[in-house]
């Protein structure tokens, strides 16, 4: 897998985690500080994992569906989630 399709299949994740949360985790999401450190279990589906990376996955993580993102990918993806 190239980097490019690396890029492209974290964003997937990322959209596919989003469109799972209910509105008021959206939102709690959205307003998360830009740097405010991104709490254990803040949100269904995410976990900070130590500080390099954060865990996204879609339904159960037993069933290992899981994609590593960096913070600032997060951060980014939830920056345009506020400008929508």
């Amino acid at each position: 897998m190239t980097e490019n399709e690396w890029n492209a299949e974290r964003r997937h994740r990322l959209g596919a985690w989003w469109n799972l949360l209910d509105e008021p985790t959206k939102e709690r999401m959205k307003n998360l500080g830009e740097y405010e450190a991104l709490p254990e279990d803040v949100a269904p589906g995410l976990r900070a994992a130590r500080v390099t990376y954060v865990e996204v996955w879609r339904g159960d993580p037993s069933q290992n569906d899981i994609v590593y993102v960096q913070p600032s990918e997060l951060r980014a993806f939830l920056a345009e989630k506020r400008a929508e």
